[in-house]
């Protein structure tokens, strides 16, 4: 009865070993995995804000040429007549 009994428990600390075993697997895979995925995200998002940091950068640029040249520089032109 006491084999059976210590064959009964062997039998189940292996079972349990491996189960242990085969969850530590899993928790590297599903943590490298949902890395790679954080990663790409933030790539993904900082090309984003970078696309529109640009974009707004170009109409700054735009509006300050259109400030200048438009509305500041013929203010002061020698044609402009004050009259």
């Amino acid at each position: 009865m006491e084999k059976m009994y210590n064959d009964f428990k062997k039998q189940h600390e292996e079972q349990m070993d491996s189960l242990r075993e085969a969850l530590r697997r899993e928790r590297l895979a599903f943590g490298t995995t949902l890395e790679e995925q954080v990663r790409k995200v933030e790539i993904d998002s900082e090309s984003l804000w970078t696309a529109k940091i640009q974009q707004k950068q170009i109409e700054l640029d735009q509006s300050y040429v259109f400030l200048v040249f438009v509305v500041v520089v013929p203010a002061f032109s020698p044609l402009t007549s004050y009259s």
